[in-house]
């Protein structure tokens, strides 16, 4: 795990200036800093030493001519299995993962997508054809962004580190906030810095030193061989299988590996397959809170600990650590998420570090693989609603004519068109409740399921697919968009803040296959998850393996608004002078709302993307 940096101009490209600029994110590998010179081109690389602690390891790194160079951020968790069917026709000088991404670019062209098996955001450089290769794992578990103005390309793992070489300091991106809005982080290519972009999951960028050609080489779709399974036993041996292959996979480091423990059923199940791959006791990590104890869920992992015999680590956070972190947490985000849980995966990874460990296993990937959202069933319950409904349009036309800011309502309606009802799990605002947030002098396009546009090409994609089911709908755009986009920027910027490499078993993309290719019925079953407890009840308790999903919540609105108060509000209105964007008569409804704990996800958007704001200099 590691950042990475690089610059192609034809300008003489100041030095100081990319050195200042790499140090911006040292955090992301804090155990070497190399760069690598060429006649227009830079590449930078902070190394976090996983594999290979020895100097072999180190970046900026090139093949045995000097002709391809790479830096590189990820893991290629079959690197090994790769390396043996290359070391007949090349000469390896390390045991890194890096040189055989090097030779398998350099032997298979860009096939080699194909046989990769990782998380990764890398660049390489090719002296031979003058081009740079961007890519980004499939999953999007790794960030990318770049940039093309005057002439000059720049990428990096961060934004942080592009924003000091640019003439003048970009202006917000008003589609990418609308995005923000609507699905809690902007969607590539935008990012919230105009002229700044991110590579999308599963694709590659080639810059020939003139233009930009961006190909997507995987798709979930794409790999997936519908309804192939219809046995429940067969789908069980299958998932059991390749997850504990997975797991076993995400070990491969030269440093010691700890892992994530909520008390839910996807960490403690990774853990507890962990467990039975190593000798002696893993270590696990938790987080707890004394003050709100029904966001606790300590009790849940002290079981499993007890059930695995880990070493476990917990902190118990207070809403002095809350709100200390908050600045930094938007920092590290580059550009706003709204999803509070990246505070305490903020503070849960400041204790891993504490305890000398470089890599965590995380749980990411189960919910939206299994259907572990409640709120999934919810929406089949809408699908199955419109299959049924005649008359549509007069229900429609009576439900316009009655308008509530409720999310029901909203549902309801969509159940009487042809527009995908669901939009992902982290769809926050509805374009009507956008209408009445924002200036419509200001952003004169906004009209009813506009957010659409945004997710419309995976909607096509989807209903030109085999996979009918909404189900599989359901998922899908949640792999999308939610999980590169949200859950996984989340968890790689956090973790990275403290120097921590994150590996995330269920989104091994042989195991996400694989659950696409299940028959829906059995997919579905009768409750969320309904293949994956069977197999958890094998490794842990049965009282973690059927317990209600909580999530990954906080007091983070309660302690936001006992130390803030009225503050919140005056700083939204501070900020509303500054842009003219809002409805002030609406922000302050929304402030309401939150004191007594509704709409949380719509005022937590503001609270962040306010500081953000300030703490960027916008």
């Amino acid at each position: 795990m590691c950042g990475i940096f690089g610059v192609f101009s034809k300008k003489k490209i100041n030095r100081e200036n990319f050195d200042s600029a790499l140090k911006l994110i040292r955090h992301r590998g804090p155990d070497n800093s190399g760069i690598y010179l060429d006649d227009f081109i830079i590449l930078g690389h902070n190394r976090l030493s996983i594999i290979d602690l020895s100097k072999h390891g180190r970046q900026p790194m090139s093949d045995f001519d000097g002709n391809i160079w790479i830096t590189f951020n990820g893991e290629i968790y079959n690197f090994k299995e790769i390396r043996s069917d290359l070391k007949r026709y090349y000469q390896f000088r390390s045991n890194t993962d890096t040189e055989v991404l090097i030779y398998a670019y350099k032997h298979y062209g860009l096939d080699f997508f194909k046989k990769i098996n990782g998380m990764f955001a890398f660049a390489i450089w090719d002296r031979e054809k003058n081009i740079f290769l961007l890519a980004r794992d499939r999953f999007g578990k790794k960030p990318l962004y770049y940039t093309f103005q005057n002439g000059e390309f720049i990428f990096s793992s961060e934004i942080k580190a592009i924003l000091p070489l640019l003439d003048r300091m970009p202006q917000i991106n008003k589609t990418a906030f609308l995005q923000y809005l609507s699905f809690l982080s902007s969607l590539p290519p935008n990012t919230m810095f105009e002229g700044i972009n991110k590579l999308q999951a599963g694709h590659y960028l080639i810059f020939d030193g003139k233009r930009i050609k961006i190909e997507e080489y995987y798709d979930i779709l794409d790999n997936v061989q519908p309804y192939k399974i219809k046995n429940l036993n067969e789908a069980l041996e299958e998932i059991e299988s390749i997850l504990i292959d997975s797991v076993r996979h995400r070990l491969i480091a030269d440093v010691e590996v700890g892992s994530f423990l909520s008390g839910g059923i996807d960490s403690s199940l990774v853990s507890a397959i962990y467990s039975l791959q190593k000798d002696s006791p893993i270590h696990t990590f938790s987080i707890g809170y004394n003050d709100y104890k029904q966001y606790d869920e300590l009790v849940y992992a002290n079981s499993v600990v007890s059930h695995i015999g880990s070493v476990h680590h917990t902190k118990s956070a207070s809403k002095e650590d809350f709100i200390d972190a908050i600045d930094d947490v938007i920092y590290h985000l580059d550009e706003p998420v709204n999803d509070s849980a990246c505070i305490p995966t903020y503070l849960l990874s400041q204790l891993v570090m504490e305890n000398n460990i470089k890599v965590i296993l995380t749980g990411e990937g189960s919910d939206e693989g299994f259907l572990g959202y409640d709120f999934y069933f919810e929406m089949l319950r809408y699908y199955s609603l419109q299959n049924q409904l005649n008359e549509k349009e007069f229900l429609l036309s009576y439900f316009l004519n009655n308008f509530n800011l409720s999310k029901r309502w909203e549902y309801f309606k969509r159940s009487f068109g042809d527009l995908p009802i669901y939009r992902t799990i982290g769809e926050n605002f509805t374009d009507r409740q956008k209408k009445l947030l924002l200036d419509e002098d200001v952003f004169k396009d906004l009209c009813d399921d506009m957010s659409c546009e945004f997710i419309e090409g995976h909607w096509r994609k989807f209903k030109n697919s085999e996979l009918k089911e909404p189900s599989y709908w359901l998922s899908y755009i949640d792999f999308k968009i939610w999980i590169p986009e949200v859950l996984m920027m989340k968890v790689d910027k956090m973790t990275m803040a403290h120097s921590i490499e994150s590996r995330a078993p269920f989104l091994d993309h042989r195991l996400v296959e694989i659950v696409f290719s299940i028959d829906c019925k059995l997919r579905e079953g009768c409750q969320t998850k309904s293949l994956l407890k069977p197999i958890a009840e094998k490794f842990i308790p049965n009282e973690i393996a059927y317990r209600q999903k909580k999530g990954f919540s906080s007091p983070f609105m309660e302690w936001y608004y006992e130390h803030y108060g009225d503050k919140i509000l005056k700083e939204w209105f501070d900020m509303n002078k500054e842009l003219g964007w809002f409805n002030d008569e609406f922000l302050e409804f929304l402030y309401n709302e939150g004191s007594r704990g509704m709409f949380k996800q719509h005022v937590w958007s503001l609270i962040v993307f306010s500081k953000w704001m300030r703490i960027y200099g916008l």
